[in-house]
């Protein structure tokens, strides 16, 4: 009786523990900017995207390249509040942004696109 208590109990411990902090979210989107001249929005294509945990200074987390149409992504993210961060040059002109998301839980993806200004 006594071991199948502690065996139990392991389970329990065990099973808490692994769904405690769940890394299976994936940040996602398109970075894009405005052309200080046009005004037309375009692709910010091969610009790094940085992520950051709960505060966007310091130090990123990851950062990753956007493809060559501007999306990028972030896996393996667990529940926390994320901010990413990318800036981009543009004939002499510099447009940057920072965005942030509170709806990553451990399990889910979440868009979060940005317009560089």
């Amino acid at each position: 009786m006594r071991n199948q208590f502690i065996y139990a109990l392991v389970a329990f411990v065990f099973l808490f523990v692994s769904s405690c902090q769940k890394e299976d979210s994936v940040v996602t989107g398109r970075i894009t900017y405005k052309g200080a001249i046009t005004g037309i929005e375009y692709k910010a294509a091969n610009t790094q995207v940085q992520l950051y945990l709960g505060d966007p200074s310091g130090s990123p987390y990851a950062t990753v390249n956007t493809d060559s149409e501007g999306y990028y992504q972030f896996s393996g993210l667990w529940q926390a509040h994320w901010y990413i961060y990318s800036a981009i040059t543009v004939n002499g002109f510099t447009y940057q942004g920072v965005a942030g998301t509170t709806s990553v839980n451990g399990s889910n993806t979440v868009t979060l696109n940005l317009m560089l200004q």
